[in-house]
């Protein structure tokens, strides 16, 4: 199936391929535009939900909110965006459905890091004073670059919107919502608190309600979903007051982030290596990119560093960000035998470093226990400095 639009700025083909998703008013395929996978939206019927979601679709920019490219107006409207390779909903629960580039383990470090995705997107909406309305795992899409987007702005609104009936997926509302239809800023922090405990415990939320009656009143009287191990003790008090039913008690977006990024260092296990974390603090800030940082393995944590042979690292692209931010890797290499399975996260610099480094061995020349060790690819020297306190 072909579509003709002349509402991108010119003349587009698009093909339609197989279909990924559907819904009461809509399905979605997977389609090609220009050599460029797209998402395609085929609505069969328009209400003004939907028009208003284009509205702020056409507004919207910025890298955790889903590319909008336009509309295509035939006997049905067709809304094109961009493509992602899976939503956190079957990330977190079907795993086995999403691409095999997003088949791993759901380690803390890129559960923080998803998490911190999802309030980036948040806190732009916010900062153009609007509310998504929908905050769930089937409206956050993920990447297998682990690039998370909202999406879904059906429901999105400025607070200042009156609701003559309730909007929204229940589990995500707030009492306040459930009281007296009230949509304000925070609305979206409550959602956030439950769309957190769900990536960090991988559990569905509120089973035991089989009616948003049932589920309302508990809400109401303070019922939420259980704090325990799973869930990095750190986040247990902002959950807390994220989810609490005084509205004042909510953090903002800001404090959101900030916590979530200090459970980086918060929640190490020093006393074992089930995950070799390090992080990169030279001397001088080097232009380089390095070929490994993090092993997702069991083991010797002196002994994973040492004699350990690379492939080139030509097609790897690294990039970081400063202190307190994750930084995004992308691996697009075939690595050896030893480190084919690692999903490369660090977390903690003073520097914004990117590099490359394309020796075939690494060699440690100083204990790696110590406070700093030096790493020598025959070139240049670069200083590492380990999070561990062993």
């Amino acid at each position: 199936m072909v579509f003709i639009s002349n509402n991108i700025n010119s003349v587009v083909e698009v093909q339609l391929m197989e279909e990924v998703g559907h819904g009461t008013f809509s399905r979605v395929f997977k389609g090609k535009m220009k050599e460029k996978y797209v998402a395609v939206k085929v609505l069969n019927t328009v209400v003004d939900c939907i028009r208003m979601e284009v509205s702020y679709m056409r507004m919207f920019h910025h890298p955790n909110i889903i590319s909008f490219y336009g509309t295509i107006q035939t006997d049905m409207l067709v809304i094109l965006t961009e493509y992602m390779d899976s939503s956190l909903d079957n990330l977190l629960y079907n795993q086995q459905q999403c691409p095999l580039s997003l088949q791993f383990e759901l380690t803390c470090p890129i559960k923080v890091h998803i998490a911190l995705e999802i309030a980036k997107g948040i806190k732009y909406l916010q900062s153009l004073k609007l509310i998504h309305g929908d905050v769930k795992p089937e409206n956050i899409l993920i990447n297998a670059d682990l690039k998370v987007k909202l999406s879904d702005f059906g429901l999105t609104k400025q607070p200042t919107e009156f609701s003559e009936s309730i909007h929204g997926t229940p589990n995500y509302l707030p009492p306040e919502t459930f009281l007296y239809n009230e949509y304000n800023i925070t609305c979206d922090i409550y959602a956030f608190s439950m769309v957190i405990w769900q990536i960090f415990t991988q559990r569905l939320l509120y089973i035991k309600y089989d009616s948003m009656d049932d589920l309302s009143l508990e809400v109401v009287h303070g019922e939420r979903p259980p704090l325990n191990k799973m869930i990095p003790e750190i986040y247990h008090e902002l959950l807390t007051d994220m989810w609490s039913n005084q509205i004042e008690q909510r953090p903002n977006i800001e404090r959101v982030i900030k916590i979530l990024s200090l459970g980086y260092l918060e929640e190490i296990d020093k006393d074992s290596v089930k995950n070799a974390w390090c992080s990169l603090c030279p001397k001088q800030v080097l232009d380089f990119k390095l070929s490994y940082h993090y092993l997702n393995t069991k083991g010797n944590f002196k002994n994973i560093f040492r004699g350990i042979d690379f492939v080139s690292v030509n097609d790897f692209n690294f990039a970081c960000n400063c202190f307190g931010n994750i930084w995004d890797v992308s691996l697009q290499r075939k690595i050896n035998e030893f480190i084919k399975n690692a999903h490369l996260f660090i977390n903690w610099t003073n520097y914004s470093i990117t590099a490359e480094l394309n020796k075939t061995k690494i060699i440690i020349k100083e204990d790696i226990f110590s406070d700093s060790f030096i790493v020598d690819d025959g070139n240049k020297t670069y200083y590492i400095k380990s999070l561990w306190e062993l």
